[in-house]
């Protein structure tokens, strides 16, 4: 992962561990893009000092993640989460497809749901219980099959 963003990810996650000093100074590093120089000027702080606090905070959030592991449950639901919503995109909402092939689809779909669920189930932890990004796809899929039945001329039961 891209440095800047793997430290953006743990600053997410775990800046708020920081005490508000530190924050400051990993902010104007990282973020505002500012040079040493700069930041040591604005806190009254040497070059030298900044350069420690930046490797002291971004050693610290590492090792949060390492313990926590965090920024990878979230890396790792969100790559699942993505494979259900390419699989629900991948249905091509123009197409007048069969009966058949519409139920194939969805039972395709419910099945990688399925597996992708067993899998984030099997490794859960405490946090299991937030169900915000399952909402989330869950929307994704309505939206993808609304935009089917919306092409259809005169949808009935069985379309839906």
């Amino acid at each position: 992962m891209e440095t800047k963003l793997k430290q953006a990810y743990l600053y997410d996650f775990y800046g708020e561990l920081l005490n508000a000093h530190q924050r400051s100074i990993y902010e104007a590093f990282f973020f505002q893009d500012l040079s040493l120089s700069e930041i040591a000027e604005e806190e009254g702080i040497s070059r030298q000092g900044v350069h420690d606090s930046v490797r002291r905070s971004k050693k610290a959030l590492e090792e949060y993640e390492n313990k926590l592991h965090l920024v990878e449950k979230f890396l790792s639901v969100r790559e699942r989460i993505g494979e259900i919503r390419r699989l629900a995109h991948s249905f091509d909402a123009g197409a007048q497809e069969s009966k058949q092939e519409y139920a194939l689809h969805l039972n395709t779909i419910k099945a990688e749901i399925d597996r992708i669920c067993a899998e984030m189930y099997d490794k859960r932890d405490n946090n299991f219980g937030n169900a915000r990004e399952v909402r989330n796809l869950f929307d994704a899929v309505i939206q993808s099959l609304a935009a089917r039945v919306s092409v259809l001329p005169n949808p009935t039961v069985q379309d839906l």
